[in-house]
């Protein structure tokens, strides 16, 4: 039956009330990432008087699952046929439309434009791979884009990109990155209690062996350092679990209900899927997954409001402007060796330090100015218009 529903859902035939079928907007995020950020702008946006049901779209059940735990109408996103979105703008009432990042579906677009919906792009990135991927069906990247009625990117670079792409000057407001609004959720422990913990967050192949390798190096002058070890992706909870047998490690996994006794085990191995908040406040460093392997870098947002002292790779590409600012306020630090990341642990082994990184991160972090901007903007698209009965 669940399955049937989520097929009937991608097709646009299944159908989710909402509180005002006349008036619903809908906010497509990919998945769990892309929602986390926009929640504290759905939550501000309501405080500012917008009086319209809302209905939110993952590609993934786990971030459906996220948008009702945070009391929201939610299902699996129509597939980008004319026909299933055509269906699924008719059922739901759809007034307006948001969607996230880099979700930029063609015949979605032809659909609300069609119907007379505006299209809201909030967030958008466009890395220099995928302009050049997008280049490839430039025309049909400009007819999508042309129909965009309002565009925030999150950065000047994915703007001038999307521009090239088609964007119409007029369409474009404020830039301002999503990630920058987030709102911790967890009290952070005090210093004298997540001190000693290193989080390694979000990591991807490859990522944790050099990790451990780092790890295991600055253990030998921190001997209190303990290691939560979080992936990417859990279903690789085998491999790692048998990585870190291989280097000795005593190690429980939080799948397993296992209780973290920082006596028994050097390291947790938190392969759930949600918990992430808690790994964070429990922390005192973080290292950035996707940063050392060719994958962009994930989110410095979270670790600073959570206070952790920052460490990361290279590959920090989805968020250039952010990492170059944390390095050039010497809030972080980068390292591409297992031996360097060792180093810049060690640097980091006193509480005081910890504290003041974590204040530079948060301050060169802090919400960007336009935020204000940007909700008036929005307000001024999002306007309540009557449904198109075709």
């Amino acid at each position: 039956e669940e399955r049937w529903r989520d097929f009937a859902q991608r097709l646009g035939l299944s159908h989710v009330p909402t509180n005002n079928p006349a008036q619903t907007l809908w906010l497509h995020a990919a998945s769990n990432g892309e929602l986390n950020s926009v929640l504290p702008l759905l939550s501000r946006l309501r405080d500012r008087g917008m009086q319209m049901s809302i209905l939110i779209t993952c590609n993934s059940v786990t971030g459906v699952r996220l948008a009702e735990e945070n009391g929201y109408v939610a299902q699996l996103a129509p597939l980008d046929f004319r026909w299933s979105q055509t269906r699924f703008l008719k059922t739901h009432g759809i007034s307006t439309h948001v969607t996230i990042e880099s979700e930029i579906w063609p015949n979605r677009i032809h659909a609300l434009h069609a119907r007379g919906i505006p299209c809201i792009v909030l967030g958008a990135r466009l890395s220099a791979t995928s302009l050049r991927k997008w280049q490839r069906v430039q025309k049909i990247a400009k007819h999508s884009l042309e129909k965009v009625a309002f565009f925030s990117a999150q950065d000047s670079q994915s703007k001038e990109r999307y521009m090239t792409l088609g964007l119409r000057p007029e369409a474009v407001g404020v830039t301002l990155n999503l990630k920058s609004l987030f709102q911790t959720k967890t009290p952070e422990l005090a210093r004298s209690a997540r001190a000693n913990t290193c989080l390694a967050a979000s990591t991807h192949p490859q990522e944790d062996e050099l990790i451990l390798e780092a790890f295991k190096t600055a253990r030998e002058s921190w001997p209190k350092l303990r290691l939560i070890l979080a992936p990417r992706h859990p279903k690789r909870a085998a491999d790692i679990s048998a990585a870190i047998k291989k280097f000795g490690f005593r190690h429980v996994s939080r799948s397993a209900s296992g209780s973290f006794d920082t006596d028994k085990h050097d390291i947790l191995l938190a392969d759930t899927l949600g918990e992430m908040d808690r790994w964070y406040a429990q922390s005192g460093v973080c290292i950035i997954g996707g940063t050392f392997q060719s994958h962009g870098g994930h989110t410095p947002y979270e670790p600073a409001a959570y206070g952790c002292a920052i460490l990361h790779g290279p590959k920090v590409e989805n968020f250039q402007p952010e990492f170059t600012a944390l390095r050039e306020t010497k809030a972080s630090k980068l390292c591409d060796t297992s031996q360097s990341l060792a180093a810049a642990l060690l640097e980091l082994q006193e509480g005081d330090v910890q504290d003041e990184k974590a204040q530079i991160s948060r301050e060169t972090l802090s919400l960007n100015g336009n935020v204000d901007q940007l909700f008036d903007e929005i307000l001024n698209t999002v306007q309540p218009r009557p449904r198109n009965p075709s």
